[in-house]
C-alpha cells in the first residue's frame, strides 16, 4: 500500500531539523523529522516554516505546535487557548504552502 506524502513506513525519525543525511539511504529517506512552531497567541502573526523540501525527499513529518519557549511557556495562559487556535487556523488557510504535505490529524 503506498504511503501518503507526509507519513513514513519506518518508525524511527530525529528532532528538528539538520541531520536529515543520516535517514538517507541510496537517496530515499528512512525515517520521520519532527520540527516545532512557535506559534504563541498572536492571530495576526502569519508566520510558520515551510516543510515542502522534506516532505518532496520523502520524510514523514510531525509539527509541535508551541505557544512559546522556556518561562513563556509551551502552552498558552487559558485565557489565550482561543487565541492560539486561531493564530493555527489563520496561518494554515492563509499560507498552505507553509504546511504542505501536512494533515492536521490523523
Amino acid at each position: 500500500m503506498a504511503v501518503p506524502k507526509e507519513e513514513s513506513p519506518f518508525i524511527y525519525g530525529m528532532h528538528d531539523r539538520g541531520g536529515e543525511h543520516l535517514m538517507l539511504v541510496d537517496g530515499k529517506a528512512k525515517g520521520w523529522v519532527l520540527v516545532t512552531e512557535e506559534v504563541r497567541a498572536n492571530p495576526g502573526d502569519m508566520g510558520g516554516s515551510n516543510y515542502t523540501d522534506l516532505a518532496d525527499k520523502g520524510f514523514g513529518l510531525i509539527v509541535r505546535l508551541n505557544h512559546a519557549y522556556g518561562s513563556d511557556g509551551t502552552i498558552p495562559l487559558s485565557s489565550k487557548y482561543q487565541d492560539f487556535a486561531s493564530g493555527w487556523l489563520i496561518l494554515s488557510a492563509n499560507h498552505p504552502a507553509r504546511i504542505s504535505g501536512l494533515s492536521a490529524t490523523r
